[in-house]
């Protein structure tokens, strides 16, 4: 209820740079869970022995954390 204790007019209306930042954030985020889940997949197929490379290099995992 302490939601609405201002009255809507008090409240500024969002600007382009507010959605500019909101979808900066909500990519960086998605980046960040999707580079996650193939360091995920990478890590399950090396201990399945589907491959001996020490570091992964490939996909967003490896072009967010080994950038070239």
């Amino acid at each position: 209820e302490q939601v609405n204790a201002l009255p809507k007019s008090a409240i500024p209306a969002l600007t382009k740079r507010d959605y500019f930042s909101i979808g900066l954030f909500v990519s960086s985020f998605l980046f960040e869970v999707l580079a996650d889940r193939q360091k995920s997949a990478w890590r399950k197929a090396k201990d399945n022995k589907e491959h001996d490379e020490k570091f992964i290099t490939g996909g967003l995992w490896g072009l967010s954390r080994h950038p070239k």
